[in-house]
């Protein structure tokens, strides 16, 4: 056999390594692909607090309801001062309406937010 020959040879089998070879890909990149029946899925969210997680009045984690709220199957809001402490409303409103400070650090109560303090407006209204 000569060179020439095995050099044939050789470059056939080497095409058809390539084509073999492309064909694999081919196969591997159909395989990627799928299709979705059915799924299942579950979610969760959670407020993102600067300060406090726990709401130190009713002591409950201020990602679940309050106390006065899991009784009555209502969920809470969680209002946060201009201090940066956090509370569910149900539970700072009747601190506020008496005391007019922050439970934690004393100082003035302000609701940081202006869409809970106009709602705290039409609370107190009624």
């Amino acid at each position: 056999m000569s060179i020439y020959q095995i050099n044939l040879k050789l470059l056939k089998l080497l095409k058809k390594l390539i084509n073999n070879n492309n064909t694999i890909q081919n196969n591997i990149l159909m395989s990627d692909k799928f299709k979705v029946n059915s799924i299942k899925m579950f979610s969760s969210w959670g407020y993102n607090l600067p300060s406090n997680t726990d709401c130190t009045i009713c002591r409950c984690n201020l990602n679940t309801n309050s106390i006065y709220n899991q009784d009555n199957c209502i969920d809470s809001i969680v209002v946060e001062g201009a201090c940066g402490h956090s509370y569910h409303y149900e539970c700072i409103k009747p601190w506020v309406d008496t005391h007019k400070n922050c439970p934690i650090c004393s100082a003035a109560w302000l609701y940081k937010s202006q869409t809970l303090s106009n709602k705290n407006k039409k609370a107190n209204k009624n």
